[in-house]
C-alpha cells in the first residue's frame, strides 16, 4: 500500500462518525437511490438553494464513463456506471471525448460507426463506447431529477462543433447553461428555475465564439494536480487554469499507478482524509473545492466529505 497519510489528518478526524459530520438532512450516510421530489432542495439540500454555483462543491467521478462493468480494470477508474452514480449522490461528470474519424482502432472495439465520437480510457481496446449512450444516461437522470445542477467536463481531442452535434442530437442543448466570464456565477435555484442545469466545460479545443455554452475549461477553471502514484505527493497547489475571484476550484483526489488503485481509493475517499485534504486546499486556496474529482465513487463514502463541505464550510 503506497498511502502515506499525513500525521494532521491521522490526528484529528477519524473518531469523527458520519451522524456527527453531516446533519441530519444529508442522505450521505444512507444506502439507495438520491432521487428528490421535495420543491426545496437543489443537489439534495435546501441549504445550497441561493448559494452560487461556484460556492458550492459537487462530488465529481474521473473518467466517469470507465467503470468496471464494461471497461477492462486497467483503464476503470469507477466501479459502476454513470445512472448508479448519479443515483448515489454524484453530480459531476468527468470524461474523455475522442474523435476517431479516419481511425480503424477505436470504432472496431465499440459499437457504433467509425464517425461517433468515443468515450475510452488510454485505449479503446481496453473499453469504449459512443458520446451520445453517456449523454443519454445523464439526460434520463436529469429529465427525472429536476433539482439537480450537473457540471461536466471533457478532455480529448473531440473537435466543439462535434460535441455540440452530440448534445443536440440527444436533445440536451436545451439544458446547457451559458456563462458570461465577466458576470457572477447564478446560484443554483436560478439554474433549477430556468431548466439551465447542464455547466459543460472542455479543455482543448474549444470555440467560445461558435458554441459558447461549451465553456473553456481552464479560462473558468483551476485545479491541482492530477498525476500522483502516492497520496504523498499530493498539494493544493494550483496546477492548470485561470485563479481569479469568479473561478472554479478542481481538486484532483485519485493515485493512478500505472493503472487505477482502487485499494488507495478506500483510504483517500474517506471521511477521514478527503475531508481534512479539502478544508486544507480551501484554506490555501481561499475557494471552496468546486469539484471534487475522485476514482471509485463507491468506495468509503465520500459524498459524506462533500456534504460537510457544503453544509458546515470549514
Amino acid at each position: 500500500m503506497k498511502v502515506i497519510l499525513p500525521c494532521i489528518i491521522a490526528i484529528s478526524i477519524c473518531a469523527i462518525q458520519c451522524k456527527k459530520e453531516v446533519p441530519e438532512t444529508s442522505t450521505a450516510c444512507e444506502s439507495g437511490t438520491t432521487n428528490q421530489t421535495a420543491s426545496d432542495t437543489c443537489n439534495l439540500h435546501p441549504e445550497l438553494c441561493d448559494k452560487k454555483f461556484n460556492e458550492v462543491s459537487f462530488l465529481m467521478t474521473h473518467n466517469a464513463h470507465a467503470d468496471l462493468t464494461d471497461f477492462s480494470s486497467l483503464a476503470a477508474n469507477q466501479d459502476g456506471d454513470i445512472t448508479a452514480q448519479l443515483n448515489a449522490g454524484v453530480r459531476g461528470i468527468g470524461i474523455k471525448v475522442y474523435n476517431t474519424t479516419g481511425s480503424s482502432t477505436a470504432w472496431l472495439f465499440c459499437s457504433g460507426a467509425p464517425d461517433n465520437l468515443y468515450v475510452y480510457h488510454g485505449d479503446p481496446t481496453l473499453g469504449c463506447e459512443t458520446f451520445e449512450s453517456v449523454l443519454m444516461e445523464i439526460k434520463a437522470f436529469y429529465e427525472a431529477n429536476p433539482k439537480e445542477v450537473i457540471p461536466i467536463t471533457i478532455e480529448g481531442d473531440a473537435p466543439p462543433s462535434e460535441v455540440m452535434n452530440a448534445f443536440i442530437n440527444a436533445g440536451m442543448d436545451t439544458y446547457m447553461y451559458e456563462q458570461d466570464f465577466n458576470l457572477p456565477w447564478p446560484t443554483l435555484q436560478t439554474l433549477i428555475n430556468e431548466n439551465k442545469r447542464l455547466v459543460v466545460f472542455m479543455d482543448d479545443g474549444t470555440d467560445t465564439d461558435t458554441y459558447p455554452k461549451i465553456h473553456d475549461m481552464y479560462n473558468f477553471i483551476y485545479d491541482t494536480d492530477y498525476d500522483h502514484q502516492s497520496s504523498s505527493t499530493f498539494d493544493c497547489e494550483k496546477f492548470r487554469g485561470n485563479h481569479t475571484e469568479g473561478s472554479l476550484f478542481t481538486l484532483n483526489h485519485f493515485i493512478t499507478d500505472i493503472t487505477p488503485q482502487q485499494d488507495d481509493a478506500a483510504i483517500i475517499n474517506d471521511v477521514s482524509y478527503l475531508l481534512p485534504r479539502a478544508r486544507s486546499c480551501w484554506v490555501y486556496n481561499n475557494h471552496i473545492p468546486n469539484f471534487v474529482m475522485i476514482d471509485f465513487w463507491n468506495t468509503s463514502n465520500p459524498l459524506q466529505s462533500i456534504d460537510s463541505l457544503n453544509l458546515n464550510g470549514l
